[in-house]
């Protein structure tokens, strides 16, 4: 597995991360919305992963997973407050994690084995978000923009 590291999403990160005023559009608010919740929710899918490889006493590898998880947290979190004020922002972020965490470890019913069924649905999109972070950027912002637009009947 390959995870590069964080330079290039702290550096697009930076950017989100100075004070701004509220976003101005619908789209601004549901990217970041957006972004926010993929980031959140991979970063509950490593901590899950992190957890099992470290249960099969692979450490070296469970590091890996927990920077991306970090990465991860802070990624939805910095795209969290790009649409609501920081307190909420963190609350919203967090509240979202523990979710997303419960809601895996039911779907492998805690038991690590069965993590394949968590790999085949999110680490695709999940080392997307973190080994290219422009590209899966704007991907979403792409998708969200055409689920935007009328539908031609």
């Amino acid at each position: 597995m390959k995870i590069k590291r964080f330079g290039a999403i702290a550096l697009l990160l930076a950017s989100l991360s100075a004070p701004a005023e509220p976003p101005k559009s619908d789209l601004s608010r549901d990217a970041s919305d957006s972004l926010s919740a993929t980031y959140v929710n991979c970063a509950a899918y490593f901590t899950v992963a992190m957890q099992g490889l470290k249960k099969s006493n692979k450490l070296e590898m469970a590091a890996k997973y927990d920077e991306a998880a970090k990465t991860a947290l802070f990624a939805g979190l910095t795209y969290a407050k790009g649409g609501q004020s920081p307190d909420l922002a963190e609350k919203v972020s967090h509240a979202r994690y523990s979710e997303y965490l419960k809601m895996m470890l039911d779907k492998i019913e805690h038991n690590f084995s069965n993590i394949a069924i968590l790999q085949s649905e999110y680490s695709d999109d999940c080392m997307s978000a973190i080994n290219d972070p422009g590209g899966f950027k704007r991907k979403r912002i792409q998708s969200l923009r055409e689920s935007a637009l009328p539908k031609n009947p």
